[in-house]
């Protein structure tokens, strides 16, 4: 099967770019109409809920179907709820801000409306896509390469739709959402492009090749048996333990971004640095990552994982007391996207490789990752209880730490 890197991972870059857009454009229009840290927490909390429930389904379901009907379907979805958005919010530059005005549905209802449907087209998009990859690859070491092309892609869409939304939005608050449709458009014209996928039927090569990915021994002329079920669970009950507590801490600087930016004094751009350097950190990591068998089934950096998204959570609560504000949310930001990285690849290679039920088990990582981006709800609830969006950041650091043990526990078991 020839290698076509654009229409790969062209899709992953361009939806994550779209969806994010369209998360932080809403969470602004909330902020700026008053809302409370709950109620701009919740664009993101209705989204990771309904997506929690629906990936793994979804997954399941491109185990047995079409994946690339699954990914028009998906980006489809894409295109159509920022036109319907679009259609609904008439948005005016307003001293530094945007004003809108709701034409049907109100601005709560419509933005909670929206972010569920991209749900549904997420949970079409992101199990299918990732599943496919396992399909495409004939050898471990081929699906460890596209799974790390895979990662900087949407890696770097995401952290391009952060860094230009809440400046996009400010600056030009009537082309945001059209703007959104139309990269939408793009993602769908290239999953029709791209005809090359093999069904899940077709032979691939069987998930034991992790044997390419161990750690190459001293004497080359030992082979290194492959690891057994029995000893992947672990790997990937940790991955997923970690992946769920250091996605919570990404979920909560995305979540109450324009809160943190606000306790701080940050401008919109400022802000979009913040959460541009998070995920800029998280592509350069998977890129330093590089062949999994550097790091396949090795404990030490997804052990350090936690801890590290923890320290930089407690960086971005305890700016201002460090007297460089800015500066300390940029560097704990971009921590927390470090720590992302490791969970996020040890997550979904673990999960294409330890059965043949690739959709299924992609659906869990997607859901695994949806739940820890609910915690933002908690964490909006605490932060308007105690006045302090602090609070929330807090509560991040406390998961990372508990979730520190639980992959500990999975170590020693």
């Amino acid at each position: 099967m020839s290698d076509r890197p654009l229409l790969e991972a062209g899709p992953a870059f361009l939806v994550d770019f779209t969806f994010y857009l369209d998360v932080l454009v809403l969470e602004h229009l909330l902020h700026y109409a008053g809302r409370s840290s709950f109620e701009v927490a919740l664009v993101f909390g209705v989204y990771t809920l309904a997506y929690a429930l629906l990936a793994p389904l979804l997954g399941k379901a491109s185990d047995r179907g079409d994946r690339r009907r699954s990914l028009l379907v998906g980006a489809a979805v894409f295109t159509l709820v920022p036109v319907l958005l679009a259609l609904n919010l008439e948005l005016a530059p307003a001293a530094g801000e945007v004003s809108v005005r709701a034409r049907a549905l109100p601005l709560g209802l419509a933005a909670y409306l929206g972010i569920g449907v991209l749900a549904l087209a997420n949970g079409l998009f992101w199990p299918a896509i990732q599943a496919r990859l396992g399909d495409r690859a004939r050898t471990a070491r081929e699906r460890a390469r596209r799974i790390r092309r895979f990662n900087v892609a949407w890696t770097s869409g995401k952290a391009c739709g952060v860094l230009v939304a809440a400046a996009w939005l400010v600056r030009s608050p009537g082309s945001v959402l059209p703007g959104a449709a139309l990269l939408g458009s793009v993602v769908w014209l290239l999953v029709w492009i791209d005809r090359g996928a093999p069904s899940p039927a077709d032979p691939v090569a069987p998930p034991g090749e992790a044997a390419e990915l161990a750690a190459v021994p001293t004497d080359p002329a030992v082979a290194v048996p492959p690891p057994s079920q029995a000893e992947k669970r672990p790997f990937l009950i940790a991955s997923l333990i970690a992946n769920f507590a250091v996605w919570a801490a990404v979920a909560t600087l995305v979540s109450l971004a324009p809160k943190v930016a606000e306790r701080y004094g940050l401008s919109p751009w400022t802000s979009g640095v913040v959460l541009g350097t998070c995920l800029g950190a998280q592509g350069v990591v998977f890129l330093v990552l590089g062949n999994a068998s550097r790091w396949a089934y090795r404990w030490t950096l997804l052990l350090a994982a936690c801890p590290l998204a923890g320290l930089g959570l407690g960086l971005v609560a305890c700016a201002d007391r460090l007297g460089v504000g800015a500066l300390a949310c940029v560097v704990g930001a971009g921590l927390v996207g470090s720590a992302q990285a490791v969970t996020y690849a040890a997550s979904v290679f673990y999960a294409l490789d330890y059965d043949e039920h690739r959709g299924l088990r992609t659906g869990i990582h997607e859901a695994t990752l949806a739940l820890g981006g609910a915690l933002p709800l908690a964490g909006g609830l605490l932060a308007d209880a105690q006045g302090d969006v602090r609070a929330a950041l807090l509560l991040g650091l406390g998961v990372c730490g508990v979730a520190s043990l639980g992959v500990a526990l999975a170590r020693v078991r």
